[in-house]
């Protein structure tokens, strides 16, 4: 049992450390944002309180803060399957919590089958040798 109890030490510790280290980036982001300061790498990453801005109830909020998520971008990029393994939440829970943080976050990927729909509408321009548009399959991408 001692084993099972330094575990869970061990990983209340970790979480409390994320935390901190998530709560201690979100004040030096925000005294960088008033002091106009940008170094080119910012990222303004959203605390999980902002949920319940959007209806999420506080203990649900908790819940994911439990499991590891402790930024909104961190639930925006989880499948609904990890999420689904939150004790405490409901696959119906899930799926709400997935569509409000989509609109929180602007996801940087797609899946295949939207790049695939994309490419459909791509047009190609020729380049007046069918040998290169051959070459290019179909000429320059547009």
């Amino acid at each position: 049992d001692t084993n099972t109890t330094t575990t869970s030490t061990s990983r209340h510790l970790t979480r409390a450390t994320m935390a901190a280290v998530a709560q201690q980036y979100y004040e030096e982001a925000a005294q960088n944002e008033q002091m106009g300061e940008d170094d080119g790498m910012y990222v303004n990453y959203q605390p999980l309180d902002n949920l319940q801005d959007q209806g999420v109830a506080v203990n649900d909020i908790q819940k994911l803060t439990d499991a590891g998520f402790h930024t909104i971008e961190s639930v925006a990029h989880a499948t609904v399957r990890k999420l689904s393994e939150v004790r405490g939440l409901s696959e119906a829970k899930v799926l709400k919590i997935k569509e409000i943080v989509k609109g929180m976050v602007q996801l940087e990927f797609q899946t295949a089958a939207d790049a695939l729909e994309a490419r459909k509408n791509l047009v190609t321009l020729t380049t007046g040798s069918t040998e290169l548009d051959k070459l290019l399959e179909g000429g320059i991408e547009t």
